[in-house]
């Protein structure tokens, strides 16, 4: 028998968080201060105006004049508002801003084209693709990492990706990132500074989820491409 417990999630909409559910979909309980209606999407739940960030590095207390940080809107942006530079303050997915839903099973391709839609461009899936990118293009922006991790049917966990940011526009060696509605943070998930995802850990340890038999589920986002956010041209929602 599958436990009922929560998973942890760093992009996608958790099945529980009834915080972020399309208007249309909830029970009449929530009550956020606004709503941003999308066509083929819905109404969307926004709990303070958006921020749009300038790149400084890695500076979490001043990152979207503090968005990003408990005290403010940290639980309504998710490890995809942290990437963009970008506190829309509606836990942002791919591609929504234009009426665009990731499937349930999705995988990396799918949200790379999402990430398109909102004005990402995608680079290549080395590190070496973005020191070309930036030498033959370069300009205002920044370059983030997607990685994604596959559904387990068996066990209800859904699929879901996660995005990691470049602080350093010189040697791409620095890097950081938001897990989901929880904190930001420079070290990978064992704990070491992250000098490129590719060679980062991204390994996480679910926990038991059966009753009848001790059994943690693991889980491994795995790297899909490099990305860059040119500056002032991406918008999510």
């Amino acid at each position: 028998m599958v436990l009922k417990r929560d998973f942890i999630y760093s992009g996608i909409i958790p099945d529980n968080d009834i915080l972020h559910f399309i208007k249309e979909h909830t029970d009449g309980t929530v009550n956020a201060p606004n709503y941003v209606y999308v066509p083929g999407v819905g109404n969307i739940a926004q709990y303070s105006d958006t921020v749009f960030g300038m790149f400084k590095g890695y500076d979490p207390e001043n990152d979207c004049n503090g968005s990003f940080m408990p005290y403010k809107f940290q639980m309504n942006n998710n490890s995809y508002a942290y990437a963009c530079q970008i506190a829309s303050n509606t836990y942002p997915q791919p591609g929504r801003v234009d009426g665009h839903i990731l499937p349930q099973d999705f995988v990396g391709a799918d949200v790379v084209k999402a990430a398109q839609k909102d004005g990402l461009i995608d680079i290549g899936v080395s590190i070496e693709h973005v020191k070309d990118f930036n030498r033959n293009n370069g300009g205002l922006g920044h370059y983030v990492c997607l990685l994604v991790s596959e559904s387990n049917n068996q066990y209800g966990l859904r699929a879901d990706y996660h995005w990691v940011r470049c602080d350093d526009n010189r040697d791409f060696s620095l890097w950081s990132y938001k897990m989901g509605a929880g904190m930001i943070s420079n070290l990978d998930f064992a704990g070491k500074p992250i000098s490129d995802p590719a060679i980062a850990n991204w390994s996480i340890n679910q926990g038991s989820v059966l009753a009848d038999e001790v059994f943690s589920l693991s889980v491994v986002y795995k790297l899909v491409t490099y990305m860059f956010v040119p500056g002032g041209r991406v918008d999510v929602i």
